[in-house]
């Protein structure tokens, strides 16, 4: 008897633990599809998917791409006579004409008329006659822009690779190696200035037709960064200590195509790190801060620092000056054979 009433109350455990499984599944179930659903409503809405003049964020992005698509084929050993007449016209001309009758001139209508006047160049010492269709409608631009009379940005640079490799002569190995994550910080504000440098230097970091899609919000003042705080989960111990807090961003208004969905993930994540090492040249301790959260916590992060919608939170960076003597994480990495396969 006490044997049968055993294995009903086992099996009643077994049933129990079935259930709680099939509940706790259940509701994480619900969160990735509340969290996808809130990652697609938002890239639809500002990305170029459907439109591409949306905004004139999503009108930079394309312009972008084209006066990019000309550099990289201007920087090409043997650059192809007559490349992108097929776009060229149609729609990179329109568009720059949209634009700048809409918002006037600023960088990258520059990088879009310094691209264009090289590609004229290039077809000019090849003797393409002015009369071909593409350098007519090209100069037609160009003489609309001439009127700003600003200097161009855009187009190419010669440089010699011996000129590269003497800049490039540095110990690099030894300074990647002596990064840290610092978790303990010096009792001194952070000097903007050195903020700004470090931005100035990372903003040359790659990213996907150097569109550039990260912005920096940098916060010192100390109430705020504890305020900002809360919503990461990573800070114990030591956020109190924080001197500087950079939240960066990505921005959907940069992308142009549905399968770019988690680009600005990757150029923003691109630009963080080089932004790292610019503030650890400059003599600043770092360190990273995931921003992985649930989208209910990223838009009470976004309300608080004023954020746009079109805009997702990436991670953070605390920054500030080295104390005299700190303790720092081991981290050991992963073996060489386990990260690097040859195919």
């Amino acid at each position: 008897m006490n044997n049968g009433k055993n294995k009903l109350k086992l099996l009643l455990m077994q049933l129990q633990k079935i259930k709680y499984k099939i509940r706790y599944n259940t509701v994480c179930l619900y969160f990735i599809l509340a969290n996808m659903t809130f990652d697609m409503v938002r890239f639809a809405r500002f990305s170029s998917s459907f439109k591409k003049n949306r905004s004139p964020n999503n009108l930079r992005a394309w312009l972008s791409v084209y006066y990019h698509k000309i550099e990289k084929g201007l920087a090409l050993p043997f650059p192809k006579v007559g490349f992108g007449k097929d776009w060229i016209i149609p729609d990179f001309l329109p568009l720059l004409e949209q634009y700048y009758n809409q918002n006037g001139v600023d960088s990258v209508v520059l990088s879009c008329k310094g691209a264009l006047e090289t590609y004229i160049t290039l077809h000019n010492n090849k003797k393409i006659p002015s009369s071909d269709p593409t350098i007519v409608a090209i100069n037609r631009s160009l003489e609309i822009l001439k009127n700003y009379g600003l200097k161009s940005a855009g187009g190419v640079i010669p440089i010699s690779s011996n000129e590269i490799i003497n800049i490039w002569q540095m110990d690099f190995k030894r300074f990647a190696l002596s990064r840290h994550s610092i978790r303990s910080f010096r009792d001194k504000s952070v000097d903007k200035s050195l903020i700004e440098d470090a931005v100035n230097i990372a903003k040359y970091a790659p990213s996907v037709c150097n569109r550039q899609p990260w912005h920096i919000y940098a916060i010192d003042d100390k109430k705020k960064i504890k305020e900002v705080l809360k919503y990461q989960t990573g800070n114990n111990g030591f956020g109190h200590t924080i001197p500087c807090l950079l939240l960066i961003t990505g921005d959907l208004s940069s992308m142009l195509w549905h399968y770019e969905r988690n680009q600005i993930w990757v150029d923003s994540g691109i630009f963080s790190m080089c932004l790292v090492f610019a503030l650890q040249s400059l003599g600043l301790g770092t360190c990273m801060l995931n921003l992985c959260r649930p989208y209910t916590i990223e838009r009470k992060l976004a309300a608080i620092c004023n954020i746009p919608k079109s805009e997702r939170t990436v991670l953070m960076i605390a920054v500030g000056h080295l104390p005299d003597e700190l303790n720092v994480a081991c981290s050991q990495r992963k073996h060489l054979s386990s990260v690097l396969t040859w195919v």
